[in-house]
C-alpha cells in the first residue's frame, strides 16, 4: 500500500479530480451559450426561426456539449482515482459503498459502469485491488 488515506479524504480527492472537473465542463457549455448570447450573435442564422429560444438553444447545447464532454471526462477520470484511491485506502468496501452514495461512482454491475474508459491493465488491477479477481 502506498502512503495511506482515510475513506473522506480519498472521497474528497474523488470529488476534485473527478466530480468538479465535470460540473465545471458542463457549466462551462452554460458559460459559452451566455457569452454567445451576450455579444447578440446571430443564432438564428443556424437555427430554424419557429424553432429558436433560448431556453431551447441552452439545452441543445448542453444535450450536444456539456452532458457528452462531462461523461467522457468523468469516464477517463474515474479509472484513475479508482487506482489511485483503492491502493491508499484499507478497506475497500466501504470506500465504494460511500463513493457510490456520494455519486461518485456507480454500483458494480450497474451498465453504467461499463462507460468507464482505461486499459485492460488498469481493469485488472483495479478488479485486483476490489478482491475481483
Amino acid at each position: 500500500m502506498q502512503d495511506h488515506v482515510s475513506i473522506r479524504q480519498a472521497l474528497r480527492h474523488g470529488f476534485w479530480h473527478v466530480n468538479f472537473p465535470v460540473m465545471l465542463i458542463i457549466m462551462g457549455t452554460l458559460g459559452l451559450f451566455a457569452t454567445v448570447q451576450s455579444f447578440d450573435i446571430e443564432i438564428r442564422a443556424f437555427v430554424s426561426a419557429a424553432i429558436y429560444d433560448p431556453a431551447y438553444v441552452m439545452l441543445a447545447c448542453l444535450a450536444a456539449l456539456g452532458i457528452p464532454s462531462g461523461w467522457i471526462w468523468w469516464s477517463l477520470a474515474v479509472p484513475k482515482w479508482k487506482l489511485w484511491a483503492y491502493s491508499r485506502v484499507e478497506n475497500i468496501k466501504q470506500l465504494k459503498r460511500e463513493a457510490v452514495s456520494e455519486g461518485l461512482i456507480w454500483p458494480d454491475g450497474h451498465i453504467l459502469e461499463k462507460t468507464e474508459i482505461c486499459s485492460k491493465a488498469m481493469r485488472r488491477e483495479i478488479l485486483r485491488l476490489e478482491g475481483r479477481l
